[in-house]
């Protein structure tokens, strides 16, 4: 994987903070019928990210990718992607939202 398409590019959407806890969280859409989200679409960037953090010993920091899928929102640790597979199968994981775009108004 080359980084370099990616340079200057940010490793995360969304950043928040309260009581020095930092959560993380990189936004993604899956637009396929079968669930499965495939991991080769986390850049070199982020993976780096979540490896610096690691290294850092940041506990309190949450790095998660944030992933709407059949009108449900899922969140997905980093500390939980086993790199080695293909794909994250979402059907296998509890959903955070659901009915997402009927609660937008």
């Amino acid at each position: 994987m080359n980084g370099s398409a990616h340079i200057g590019s940010q490793p995360f959407d969304i950043i928040t903070m309260k009581n020095d806890s930092v959560e993380l969280y990189d936004c993604k859409t899956l637009n396929n019928k079968n669930g499965l989200f495939p991991i080769s679409r986390i850049e070199e960037n982020q993976r780096l990210s979540y490896k610096k953090i690691r290294k850092c010993r940041n506990k309190r920091t949450l790095f998660s990718l944030a992933i709407l899928w059949n009108n449900a929102l899922y969140y997905v640790s980093f500390d939980d992607i086993d790199f080695s597979n293909k794909s994250i199968d979402l059907k296998m994981i509890q959903p955070y939202k659901e009915n997402f775009y009927e609660d937008i108004s």
